[in-house]
């Protein structure tokens, strides 16, 4: 088969060891996108709200392998530290309001709007595609293709993003108004494994 196709195409096309071993690697970096957007979908989120943030951390998981690759270990070193340490900041942030908020108004339920969007997005993105940023730098050395990479990093990124946030809305719903306690207590924890791993 390879015989008739033109040896430049050959070359670009990766193994489908390689394209498993991809679609692995894209389940499992997408597994904090997904953790996160659990936590925050457990306070409940617009159906726009969900687009955007599943469509700015599936587009940050295109991104980072590629800065990965281009920038090389020292920056993706460098920014990464920066990165999770303000990332971690703003899911803590967002958790302690949502817990305290429902702490406080005990007997009433829980209606704490916290809205995603701008830099509080765009920093929550980046601090959960950081691990694509490193991965892309190896990947890249090691032969494969950064722009397959990049797309299915991406794809899983926002897919698993957008479950994440219907599963903690389904959940939300059945916990009632202990739903965004229960999503505030998460968040906190998921801040501080940030944290201690940057």
């Amino acid at each position: 088969m390879s015989d008739l196709m033109p040896l430049g195409l050959v070359a670009v096309l990766p193994s489908l060891s390689q394209v498993l071993a991809l679609l692995l690697m894209a389940a499992a970096l997408g597994t904090d996108a997904m953790s996160l957007a659990i936590g925050i979908g457990l306070r409940g989120v617009s159906r726009r709200e969900g687009l955007r943030t599943s469509f700015v951390i599936g587009l940050f998981h295109v991104i980072m392998p590629l800065i990965g690759t281009w920038a090389g270990g020292f920056l993706s070193r460098l920014t990464g530290d920066i990165a999770r340490a303000a990332g971690a900041g703003i899911v803590a942030f967002i958790g302690i309001r949502m817990l305290w908020g429902c702490l406080k108004n005990r007997d009433e339920d829980c209606d704490i709007q916290i809205k995603l969007s701008g830099m509080s997005l765009c920093l929550l993105a980046l601090s959960v595609s950081l691990d694509a940023l490193s991965v892309g730098l190896g990947l890249g050395t090691m032969g494969y293709n950064i722009y397959l990479t990049a797309i299915l990093f991406g794809l899983f990124g926002a897919g698993m993003t957008a479950l994440g946030l219907f599963m903690g809305h389904k959940l939300g719903k059945f916990l009632g108004r202990y739903g965004e306690a229960v999503g505030g207590s998460v968040l906190i924890i998921l801040a501080i494994k940030m944290f201690l791993e940057g």
